[in-house]
């Protein structure tokens, strides 16, 4: 009997729980091969849907060896635990995990993580996924264990309905119109959860994607120290649209207060119009429920809407796995077509493969047009690669938001803390 083992990981071991299978299930195994259990962290909520449960169980089945997945709370507190699981060398074999450049360096890839660049599969991975995630210093260290996913405004079609809304905002007057609408029926037009902090970068990071599509030179002279976020007219005006949809009463009277979990389970309920978000939620929203009609739209910025783009997971190997061998052969499995068209088959995502092609989710239906006419950007935080979208950029937006802090404030202590992660 194979098992596939979920182990709930804080800063020590809390519960386990098995999915146990048949012997009857399990392909012929080679009796001589030694057999291992190979451990894998990662985030709870990417486990969430199941889906790499069932690539796992098949790998268990074609070779004899357990899996062990050890999950950690999502938010900032999986990058806490998973920097101090590291620095205290309690290592997993594998670890799935943020892909970019800022958060893989804090982590000593060079010491910690197996260079898979010269692995054939490699090859494989959409050059743009490759050229922003899960390297550094010409090394390939990950690879992409789900799509490139798609952020935008998630609606309720049926409160949409209800409020007389025919057209998706395409203008930020019309968002607004929209919002009053909403508003008008006793349901909250938007969801912000400032408990959380981190959902509240969404907004603006995917509101100025049409900019770094109209001028990616940005991003070049941010780095070079030739242009400062003050000096960002379009990101300044970002700052003081979210300030807006607080100051008119659109957003939820527990802003500072509510919860990720709580925006999705809303959303999918018809008590909150819209969230800024990304594509990950659609698995929980569909749990919290079925029935509800749930669409996305782009950042309404007008005749420049695109739809913007951030960082597929990805899986890294541990140089100091005891069990290399298996652990290669485990990421081979998983970049196969045919576990790769599993995959995307159980999670219709935008590929981070150039070799697999898939049908979109239905709940992506409208954005489909943009992805197909590559009206589609990868966002600044994606860019510019700093841990200061997700460390300090919420807590200023927090601060901005209860009007200890006005958007100029934080756009200095953006170019502060960009200018000091600069010159490190």
């Amino acid at each position: 009997m194979w098992r596939l083992s979920i182990v709930l990981v804080g800063l020590v071991l809390v519960t386990t729980s098995c999915l146990q299978h048949n012997d009857s299930e399990t392909d012929q195994v080679n009796a001589q091969e030694e057999k291992v259990t190979l451990t894998i962290l990662t985030n709870i909520d990417w486990m969430a849907d199941g889906v790499y449960q069932q690539l796992f169980h098949e790998y268990q089945k074609k070779s004899g060896n357990h899996i062990q997945v050890q999950v950690v709370p999502g938010g900032q507190r999986f990058e806490e635990i998973v920097t101090a699981k590291i620095a205290t060398q309690d290592y997993p074999d594998l670890l799935l995990y943020i892909p970019t450049k800022s958060y893989i360096e804090q982590l000593q890839p060079q010491k910690n993580f197996v260079d898979l660049s010269n692995e054939p599969y490699v090859t494989y991975i959409n050059p743009e996924v490759r050229k922003l995630y899960g390297n550094l210093r010409g090394k390939t260290y990950g690879i992409p264990m789900s799509g490139i996913f798609v952020n935008g405004v998630f609606y309720n079609k049926d409160v949409f309905r209800k409020a007389d809304i025919t057209d998706i905002p395409e203008t930020w007057e019309a968002f607004i119109e929209a919002c009053e609408r909403i508003k008008s029926i006793g349901v909250t037009p938007i969801y912000e959860s400032g408990g959380d902090k981190w959902p509240l970068i969404q907004f603006s990071l995917m509101g100025f994607s049409s900019n770094l599509k109209d001028k990616p030179e940005i991003i070049d002279q941010l780095h070079a120290g030739e242009l400062t976020f003050s000096g960002l007219e379009p990101f300044r005006e970002l700052l003081y649209k979210q300030l807006e949809l607080k100051d008119k009463g659109y957003v939820n009277k527990n802003l500072f207060s509510g919860t990720y979990s709580e925006s999705l389970s809303l959303l999918a309920s018809g008590k909150v119009g819209m969230i800024f978000q990304s594509d990950f939620i659609i698995p929980q929203l569909k749990r919290n429920n079925p029935e509800a009609e749930i669409g996305i739209f782009p950042f309404p910025n007008g005749e420049n809407r695109v739809v913007t783009y951030s960082f597929p997971y990805e899986l890294f190997i541990l140089n100091q796995t005891q069990h290399l061998t298996q652990a290669k052969e485990f990421v081979s499995f998983l970049t196969q077509a045919e576990t790769l068209g599993q995959y995307y088959m159980l999670r219709r995502m935008v590929p981070a493969w150039s070799s697999i092609e898939t049908d979109l989710d239905p709940i992506l239906t409208e954005v489909g047009p943009y992805i197909h006419d590559g009206l589609t950007q990868f966002g600044l935080s994606e860019l510019t690669d700093t841990t200061l979208w997700t460390g300090d950029f919420p807590s200023l937006l927090i601060d901005m938001l209860a009007e200890e802090k006005t958007p100029e404030d934080v756009l200095q202590a953006l170019d502060m803390l960009f200018e000091q992660g600069r010159r490190l």
